[in-house]
């Protein structure tokens, strides 16, 4: 297995064969980065569009290369162009030194020094700059600047720039496309949200109880304190094909939340409230369920509106998130037509939630978030069969059950082939679980599980992650039982936070990582893997 795991980096010193005076350059028809519009191209200089947009929808650019530059100590400053405002982030030797909105009128630029001399490598460094625009970009100019990068109060010209790119990093990020798909509990700091990539869609459930007062509007990271964290974890597939609260208190009553993808369509997602016990109340419960893009997740955004209807159902919540497929989101009861559980739009939430009545009489609600699949990557199958409105709560029902099964069989095979025969299926389910549950996803780690979801310390943007390394790494190994690529992502994240350089020393930092701080020495895996083969 670790040769697998290896293999994807072994490639890390090789370069692309010919090299040009300028950089590559990828644009791209959603704000996320996923699926190339057009490539590859080659620009002038760093924040240059190169081709003519006109006929072409384009939300986010990517350049990459590598920079001359005499060895010293640096200020890198971004500064927009041709007043047009956006959100950029750059890299120097994946050091990531820029992360924010650039706003021609208000905040024309973004400056960040360069603590290490460069270059880090021997004769050059690594430079990457992602912008993103809020709305497509087409202008018949060619070519058009959006940025400009420099270096002490000085640009950055094509002279000393070069399109030589690691072919590791090529293969690495369009591995990170490829996996960054479909819906899980992404969301480091609630684990009720249940979250669509490569929109960035969040969808947060809430519960209000009009008798006593009680709300609780997101469950929060894990926690032994059943004050802080009223619930019990239950099983949780690799990557949210199925998820379960097995428990979850709320205002004297027990209640298991359960999700789960359509094995026919897996960019439709189920969520499923089962009540466990009754309490006789004179109003009802209110359960809703509300879609938002959370800012950690920034530049992306969507567009959210919820919709009327004669027809069952009453409210659908539609995003409309640019150059990616719609989402359509609907409650599910005991009756499609009239029921005593009417949804409505949410009223404290600018109309981006819906609420659904639960009454004591009530055992069950769904709700059904469908992605249209036929310009989605993740999906298995065609959009046909998959309208949300094919959902009733038996059918809903079933497909959790099923998820849930083909899990616990996976859990059995696991123990039955571990190398000690006395490994419990508990054990494995325990393994699996444990890893499943903590498996999040940030724009710059990408998925990844940290040592803590959720850091009370607040670090990195408000994401609050951290990944120690040692720690990281032994959940690498641990992982490939589980999730091939969260292996690979967390042996890659962690060997790009080594620090290598023969004046201030090198080897893993011995304290915490969380994104934006450490060097990278990504060519350090050679050895690894030569010595572990």
């Amino acid at each position: 297995m670790f040769h697998h795991l290896c293999l994807l980096l072994l490639t890390a010193t090789t370069s692309i064969t010919s090299h040009q005076v300028g950089v590559n350059f990828d644009s791209f028809s959603n704000q996320a980065f996923s699926g190339k519009l057009k490539s590859p191209f080659i620009a002038s200089t760093i924040g240059v569009v190169p081709l003519n947009l006109k006929k072409e929808n384009a939300l986010a650019f990517r350049w990459t290369g590598s920079l001359t530059i005499t060895k010293g100590l640096y200020i890198f400053s971004l500064r927009s162009s041709n007043n047009i405002s956006g959100f950029a982030r750059l890299w120097i030797d994946d050091h990531l030194l820029l992360d924010d909105y650039l706003d021609n009128s208000s905040s024309p630029y973004l400056e960040a020094r360069y603590s290490i001399p460069i270059p880090f490598w021997e004769t050059s460094s690594r430079v990457k700059l992602e912008y993103v625009v809020p709305r497509d970009l087409k202008t018949k100019s060619t070519p058009l600047q959006l940025v400009a990068l420099f270096a002490n109060s000085s640009e950055i010209t094509a002279q000393s720039l070069s399109t030589n790119w690691p072919k590791a990093e090529l293969t690495y990020s369009t591995a990170r496309v490829d996996e960054e798909q479909g819906w899980n509990t992404w969301l480091d700091m609630d684990l009720l949200t249940h979250a669509l990539l490569p929109h960035g869609l969040a969808l947060s459930l809430s519960f209000k109880a009009a008798q006593s007062g009680t709300t609780s509007s997101q469950l929060g990271t894990p926690s032994c304190n059943r004050t802080m964290f009223p619930a019990k974890h239950g099983l949780h597939a690799r990557r949210g094909e199925y998820t379960e609260i097995e428990e979850f208190e709320f205002d004297g009553e027990k209640f298991r939340i359960e999700s789960a993808t359509d094995p026919s369509d897996v960019s439709t997602n189920l969520i499923l409230i089962t009540r466990l016990t009754k309490v006789v109340r004179s109003t009802n419960i209110t359960i809703s369920i509300n879609a938002s893009v959370p800012s950690v997740w920034a530049p992306r955004s969507c567009t959210i509106t919820t919709t009327n209807s004669s027809d069952p159902p009453p409210v659908l919540l539609s995003a409309t998130c640019p150059g990616l497929p719609p989402v359509v989101v609907r409650a599910v009861t005991d009756s499609l037509s009239s029921s005593p559980t009417i949804t409505t739009i949410g009223s404290n939430t600018a109309a981006t939630s819906i609420d659904v009545l639960f009454p004591t009489s009530t055992v069950s609600v769904a709700f059904v978030a469908y992605a249209a699949a036929s310009s989605s990557s993740f999906s298995n199958s065609s959009s046909s069969s998959s309208s949300s409105s094919n959902y009733t709560l038996n059918r809903v029902q079933a497909i959790i059950a099923l998820r849930r099964s083909t899990l616990q069989a996976r859990f059995k095979t696991m123990a039955a082939s571990a190398m000690d025969t006395t490994t419990s299926n508990e054990t494995a389910a325990g393994l699996a679980t444990s890893i499943a549950w903590n498996v999040v996803y940030t724009s710059q780690e990408g998925i990844i599980a940290p040592v803590f979801r959720g850091s009370v310390w607040g670090l990195d943007r408000g994401s609050g992650y951290v990944l120690f390394e040692w720690d990281t790494m032994l959940s690498g190994w641990m992982s490939l039982y589980v999730d091939s690529w969260l292996a690979k992502s967390h042996l890659i994240r962690m060997v790009k936070s080594m620090v290598f350089d023969s004046t201030h020393g090198g080897g893993f930092v011995a304290g915490f990582w969380n994104g934006h701080c450490g060097t990278s020495c990504f060519d350090l895996i050679i050895s690894c893997c030569i010595h572990n083969k």
